[in-house]
């Protein structure tokens, strides 16, 4: 027994080196576990920040679309504000048309004398307009008619602005609310 002892502490004393290497290779998966766990990891938090990333550039390009629609409604409202303006300003000449009518249909003598005067003093004067007065009413109530017309296209567009501009803004408002609750 002794024998065997001593051949066992040799054969062991003789293979050391080779049992160090295969305890070695035996703890070389543990250590890969490891590594493996931690690349693992990391690419679990690369691809976190890279949803992140993703969230945050979808956020930014919203924020830009919002910021468009920001500005095209505020191009909308100016030019709603320059057809009322225009609209205004076609009631105005539509009262001033008006206020003529009244004077002439108020007194036609008038108004053929002083038209008659001043073609006196014009050379030339034509002698087949026998009541100037009438030529000018219709004239006038042609004009009105033209400026009439031309007011309710303008309103019609301008609600239709109006409109649309609401629609919009409301769009405009449900998204800015979305994206504040986020």
């Amino acid at each position: 027994m002794r024998k065997l002892f001593i051949l066992v502490v040799f054969l062991l004393f003789l293979f050391q080196p080779f049992i160090a290497i295969a305890i070695a290779v035996e703890s070389q998966p543990n250590d890969q576990d490891g590594l493996a766990l931690e690349i693992f990891q990391m690419t679990q938090t690369l691809e976190g920040l890279i949803q992140q990333f993703k969230s945050q550039q979808s956020k930014i390009s919203e924020y830009q679309k919002l910021q468009t629609a920001i500005s095209y409604l505020s191009f909308r409202s100016r030019t709603i504000e320059m057809l009322k303006y225009d609209l205004r300003f076609k009631k105005e000449r539509r009262e001033t048309i008006e206020s003529n009518i009244e004077r002439i249909k108020d007194d036609p003598d008038a108004w053929d004398k002083l038209v008659k005067g001043f073609q006196a003093k014009t050379p030339n004067s034509s002698s087949e307009q026998s009541r100037p007065s009438e030529l000018r009413l219709k004239l006038y109530k042609d004009k009105l008619d033209g400026i009439n017309s031309e007011i309710i296209a303008l309103e019609t567009e301008i609600q239709g602005l109006l409109d649309e501009l609401s629609t919009f803004e409301s769009y405009v408002q449900e998204k800015l609310g979305l994206i504040s609750s986020r």
